[in-house]
C-alpha cells in the first residue's frame, strides 16, 4: 500500500499491539489501521463494548497535516475528525474501507489517554456533536470569566466551590437565585 502522506513510500506491515496488525509509513512514521483488523481486535477486548475512558497524560508532539489525504485502501479522500480532549489533531478516516490514518505520534497520544480503542467513536457524528457542545460551553465560560473583574471572578468561583461541596447544593442554588431575583425587582 502507498503512504497517504508520501507518494514515494510503501507502507510496511507491523504489529501495533500484540493482536492488532497495522501499516507504517517509513518516511513519516504515520500509521494505517485497516478497519477490518481494528474491529477484529476491538471485539476481542475484555471490556468491549464499554471500551476506553479518558485519563490525563503528558502532551505528545504530533505531526498533523491539513492536507487532503487519500486512503491507501480505497483510494478515496479521507474525512478528518477532531479528537478534542486537549489533543490538537484529527483522525483521518476512510468511510469506504473503515480504516484510520494517524500521523506520527498520534496513536501514542491516543494510547496515553486510553482513546486508542475509541477510534470508531471519535469518527462518529454523536461524538463530534458532543465535542462541539463542550467547546462551545468552554468558550462561553471563558467569555463570562473574562467579563468579570478578578475580584468578582474569585468570589463567584469560591461560592461555586463551596456550594458544590455542600450537601444541600440544590437548596443553596435555589436560595441564591431567589436572592438575585428579589434584588432585581
Amino acid at each position: 500500500m502507498q503512504s497517504p502522506v508520501d507518494s514515494r513510500a510503501t507502507l510496511t506491515r507491523f504489529n501495533l499491539l500484540p493482536s492488532l496488525e497495522a501499516w507504517r509509513c517509513p518516511s513519516s512514521n504515520g500509521v494505517w489501521i485497516d478497519g477490518e483488523a481494528y474491529w477484529k481486535w476491538l471485539l476481542k477486548q475484555p471490556n468491549f463494548p464499554d471500551v476506553g475512558h479518558s485519563v490525563p497524560s503528558e502532551p505528545v508532539r504530533v505531526d498533523d497535516t491539513d492536507r487532503v489525504l487519500i486512503s491507501p485502501r480505497s483510494w478515496r479522500i479521507m474525512s478528518k475528525f477532531r479528537v478534542g480532549r486537549d489533543l490538537g489533531f484529527q483522525i483521518n478516516f476512510d468511510r469506504v474501507s473503515g480504516g484510520f490514518w494517524l500521523n506520527h505520534n498520534e496513536y501514542e497520544a491516543l494510547k496515553a489517554r486510553e482513546l486508542h480503542d475509541e477510534l470508531h467513536l471519535i469518527c462518529d457524528s454523536t461524538y463530534q456533536q458532543k465535542l462541539r457542545e463542550l467547546e462551545s460551553a468552554e468558550r462561553r465560560h471563558d467569555a463570562l470569566s473574562e467579563s468579570l473583574s478578578p475580584e468578582g471572578k474569585s468570589k463567584v468561583e469560591s461560592l461555586a466551590e463551596w456550594a458544590k461541596a455542600h450537601t444541600d447544593k440544590e437548596l443553596i442554588r435555589a436560595y441564591f437565585l431567589e436572592l438575585l431575583e428579589a434584588q432585581t425587582h
